[in-house]
């Protein structure tokens, strides 16, 4: 629980949002992953959390599509990405591993690609390269917290969208650049520090 309110955590803030939302408990353990199952409308839903470290995660999806098998397009997989924008997200079937170890991890264990991932952005300019592993750790609390936490209820809503009208009229509705307020808040705050 060490890391469970850093920037690298987004994937399960974003899952217990959606749980808090639809009335969810994960509260059930087996094997190396934390999950809550219930309806959501009329179809069967598992929200899970995979107990291992992320670069593991694999072992643990593993487990959780063997106790509970779907098709592969019924799979979505969210978590953090350093090279999307704060505030933004992404919702697109993979095609590999990327540059994820969590989702490279994902890939090698069960074998294929084409499962959804929703990325949620948490890159910000002022981070170096040799800064990433530090910022990526730390809690969530910094002058873009805001555009964070946006981000995070907008991967709820895409998760909702997706659930209710599918893949399709999701990634449509939310696969765009950032969103126009979020540049309108961030013009004004650097208005407001170079006017201080």
């Amino acid at each position: 629980m060490r890391y469970a309110h850093t920037l690298h955590n987004a994937g399960f803030s974003c899952l217990d949002l959606l749980a808090e939302e639809i009335g969810f408990s994960m509260n059930r353990v087996e094997y190396d992953f934390l999950y809550g199952r219930g309806k959501h409308a009329s179809d069967e839903l598992v929200l899970a959390k995979p107990l291992t470290f992320m670069n593991e995660s694999g072992r643990a999806v593993r487990q959780i599509l063997k106790k509970f098998p779907v098709a592969l397009e019924e799979l979505i997989v969210i978590y953090d990405d350093l090279d999307l924008d704060i505030g933004e997200i992404r919702l697109r079937p993979t095609r590999g591993g990327g540059s994820h170890k969590g989702v490279k991890s994902i890939v090698s264990h069960i074998g294929e690609s084409g499962f959804f991932g929703l990325r949620i952005g948490i890159g910000i300019p002022e981070v170096k390269i040799q800064d990433r592993a530090h910022y990526v750790l730390s809690p969530a609390s910094f002058p873009w917290r805001d555009q964070y936490c946006q981000g995070l209820h907008k991967s709820v809503e895409a998760l909702k969208v997706f659930m209710n009208s599918g893949p399709q009229t999701a990634m449509k509705l939310y696969n765009r650049k950032k969103n126009p307020l979020l540049l309108e808040k961030e013009a004004e705050n650097n208005h407001k520090e170079k006017t201080q």
